[in-house]
């Protein structure tokens, strides 16, 4: 039985946390998270949209979740059901409650805390991805191409020096692979 708890939630806190009787797991609308010995959080169980979340996170890098993601993932979705939601994610808008016209202090915070991590954990995320799994890319030119489309239309917008790298790394193990 899960009772009511204080805790980490999501988006500002808004997602409704609920601690098990367990006092090492927390269970989150569509994540269930488990404290290990060190006191890090061990992803259980998730909803393919809270993975995204939890491993392009604004607050917790975890390189290791990346990598076990990215060994597993397609056992549970496709490429190209990825780069959807990582696409998604990056281009995310602001909370419904930050009006940008409004309350420009509350959207810059918006931006400086949340926005732009999350677009550098989705560009890392990437480059994990296509350094460690090119396999998911190796001939599936249509991949290729939309990410290609992505960084050089979508990110580049934001950061342009970090979109030329990636689009440096992804076309260098494209020739490699031709």
């Amino acid at each position: 039985t899960a009772d009511s708890g204080s805790g980490g939630g999501g988006a500002g806190g808004k997602r409704p946390t609920l601690t098990s009787t367990a006092p090492d797991e927390v269970v989150e609308s569509e994540l269930v998270l488990e404290r290990k010995s060190d006191g890090t959080m061990l992803v259980k169980a998730a909803t393919l949209a809270r993975l995204i979340e939890r491993v392009t996170h604004e607050e917790y890098a975890d390189p290791n979740l990346v990598t076990q993601f990215l060994l597993t993932y397609r056992s549970f979705t496709t490429p190209d059901a990825l780069l959807d939601l990582l696409m998604a994610r990056f281009t995310a808008p602001p909370p419904a409650h930050i009006d940008r016209e409004a309350d420009m202090a509350a959207y810059e915070a918006w931006r400086k805390q949340k926005q732009v991590p999350v677009r550098l954990r989705v560009v890392n995320f990437l480059r994990s991805w296509i350094g460690k799994t090119w396999i998911d890319f190796d001939g599936n030119d249509e991949l290729q191409e939309r990410v290609e489309r992505f960084l050089a239309d979508t990110v580049a917008l934001s950061n342009k020096a970090l979109a030329a790298n990636l689009l440096k790394t992804l076309r260098a193990k494209r020739g490699a692979s031709a």
